[in-house]
């Protein structure tokens, strides 16, 4: 693993923009902070959440656990919490971030019910809702069609935001994690040619990743350590999540982890003449 990584010096001496894409508040924060803070004293840098909304209820128990965990008893108190803290924890480093406003996949639901599923599910509320148990749907590692059209719909907007040629696009390597992070992974590879793929931390911390599916989707893996203090700090406002996030209390001096992803390296390859 190098401590450097090729397109950090193209990203400095070249001014060029850079997105952080983040699935959630705090995604970006937690993977990517400390390279956020370093990049915005050299160069553009804009932080976009996508998924910033809760849904209505009823809630489904996964909904209702999550709530309780965070203290809140509804999406909308929430989520209002949520896009504060992201406020706060980017005023840090001097940035607005912006809010697309999807709902998260938590509450995300069908679009079309249609009658019986519709009025089951006023007594069942997971009848409507397109990831309804976390541990089986929301953290299967696969987008379901239901959320095509959402997929669509955010490549829409991202693309509609950045309009430079030379951004540079940050976003997650998303293994064995929510689906919202690999749906944003894969919106983002399919719409932006170059993208640099962050850990997820600080899951892939604690239950690991494979190497050797790492090794098929990406070329190299590269650290970055400094700003280690900022990113804490910036970690601290979220307070919503950072104690089921950090049990103890504490923020681990963490690397963060970043890769090239593969297809872009070879498509790259296959344009030189």
């Amino acid at each position: 693993m190098k401590d450097t990584f090729p397109i950090m010096r193209e990203i400095i001496d070249g001014r060029a923009p850079c997105y952080f894409i983040s699935p959630h508040p705090d995604d970006a924060a937690l993977s990517a902070g400390g390279l956020m803070s370093y990049l915005s004293k050299r160069t553009k840098v804009e932080a976009i959440t996508v998924f910033s909304e809760g849904g209505a209820s009823p809630y489904t128990l996964s909904a209702k656990r999550f709530l309780r965990r965070s203290g809140a008893k509804e999406a909308s108190e929430l989520y209002g919490q949520r896009r504060e803290e992201d406020r706060r924890a980017f005023a840090h480093i001097g940035i607005i971030p912006q809010m697309l406003g999807f709902v998260d996949g938590l509450w995300r639901k069908r679009r079309d019910l249609g009658l019986v599923r519709g009025l089951l599910a006023r007594i069942a509320p997971e009848l409507a809702h397109i990831y309804p148990i976390f541990r089986i749907h929301l953290a299967s590692n696969v987008v379901s069609e239901d959320d095509l059209g959402v997929a669509r719909e955010i490549a829409l907007r991202l693309r509609s935001i950045v309009k430079e040629k030379n951004a540079v696009i940050f976003c997650p390597l998303a293994i064995d994690t929510h689906v919202d992070h690999v749906l944003i992974r894969d919106v983002c590879l399919d719409n932006f040619t170059d993208v640099v793929l962050w850990s997820d931390l600080p899951y892939h911390t604690r239950h690991g990743v494979s190497a050797h599916v790492i090794e098929r989707m990406t070329i190299g893996s590269y650290a970055f350590s400094k700003e280690q203090e900022t990113k804490e700090r910036m970690i601290r406002e979220y307070s919503s999540q950072v104690n089921g996030l950090y049990p103890d209390g504490i923020v681990p001096d963490t690397p963060e982890i970043y890769y090239l992803p593969r297809r872009h390296f070879a498509e790259k390859n296959d344009k030189k003449p």
